[in-house]
Order: C-alpha cells, then structure tokens, then sequence
C-alpha cells in the first residue's frame, strides 16, 4: 500500500533518479503519499493499482538497486505482488505541479555575503 510505494520511491531516490512519477503524479521532496481509505494518495490525488512507476537516471544501477536481495521488491514478489521492470530508452515524467505558496516562509541572504 501507501508504505510499498514509499519504500520503493526511496529506493529509486537512494540509486540515482533523478525524477519519478507513480501513475502520472510527480514525486518531490515535499510529496505525501499516504493511504486513504480504499487507494493511496500521492499528492492529494487518489492512485490505485496497477500502480506504475517511471524514474529518470541510470536503468541499470535503478534496475538493479530494485531488484537487491532483501529489497523491496523481493519482498513484494514473496507475497505474489506481479512486479515487472521495463528499461526504455526515452520516457516522460510529468512537470512539477504549480509551486507551492509559504505563508510563514521567506529566504534570507547568508550572513558574511557582502558585496
């Protein structure tokens, strides 16, 4: 559920992506995702099964780092969770949703920059 997808979102982070989407939603710092009910939200946004990750970077270290003994994948594999890695040469990930407005948030200049 909420938790696999994390899992793996964190395993493909730790190996290099340098983008990823689950079904269409861009994943970023600050993305929740989270069980709702019946589905999982990512980004306030109701996902179900089949649940389909693209991630930008090397397809062979991602493949491989999805695929290590004791991973997380293993582990959905054990319990008959049908998981399958497509490598392809070109691949879309969406855009980053609209930037996110701080009310309680606003940049400083580091101290000692003068100029």
């Amino acid at each position: 559920h909420d938790i696999d997808l994390l899992l793996i979102t964190n395993e493909l982070w730790a190996s290099g992506a340098e983008a990823i989407a689950v079904n269409d939603q861009r994943i970023l710092a600050g993305t929740a995702i989270r069980c709702a009910g019946p589905t999982t939200q990512v980004n306030g946004v109701p996902i179900t099964s089949p649940y389909r990750f693209v991630a930008l970077g090397n397809p062979e270290i991602l493949a491989n780092s999805l695929n290590m003994p004791g991973g997380v994948l293993e582990r959905l594999r054990q319990i008959e969770c049908p998981v399958t890695i497509t490598k392809s040469e070109r691949l879309v990930v969406p855009s980053i949703p609209t930037a996110r407005r701080f009310r309680y948030v606003e940049p400083v200049e580091p101290e000692g920059n003068s100029e």
